[in-house]
């Protein structure tokens, strides 16, 4: 039931374009706006072929890249994301996070790894990072 009420809010917020409540983001039940999306769609695979060879060739000589997200969600907060070689514990997210951003208290952030089945780029590892505006 409570699952139920949190999509038909989601699905609220998406058609009025509101930003996603930061207690609310959450693998999958972020989104983007409409503008965002349509960019992030109309990508070639020439597009995503090249971005992902940028990452991987970048990841060659760095342990992780953190980056903003060029297509970010449309959520309360700045949306950053981490490509690592393999997963990393949340005590290196924080780590990578205070040293990136000089953030140093938890309830400013929050991250989650983004599961195969939603990412852009399924065979590499990567984090989103949001950080409270």
């Amino acid at each position: 039931m409570i699952i139920l009420f949190l999509l038909t809010i989601v699905s609220l917020l998406i058609w009025i374009e509101s930003q996603l409540p930061w207690l609310l983001i959450y693998p999958g039940l972020a989104h983007r706006n409409w503008e965002v999306q349509n960019n992030y769609s109309k990508r070639t695979e020439k597009d995503k072929i090249k971005f992902k060879e940028n990452i991987k060739n970048k990841l060659l000589v760095n342990q992780y890249i953190f980056e903003k997200n060029n297509y970010p969600y449309h959520v309360q907060a700045e949306h950053w994301v981490l490509w690592v070689h393999s997963r990393i514990t949340e005590e290196k997210v924080q780590e990578i996070v205070e040293k990136e951003l000089g953030i140093t208290h938890k309830r400013d952030w929050t991250y989650y790894e983004n599961p195969p089945y939603l990412r852009s780029v399924p065979d590499m590892i990567h984090y989103h990072v949001f950080v409270r505006k």
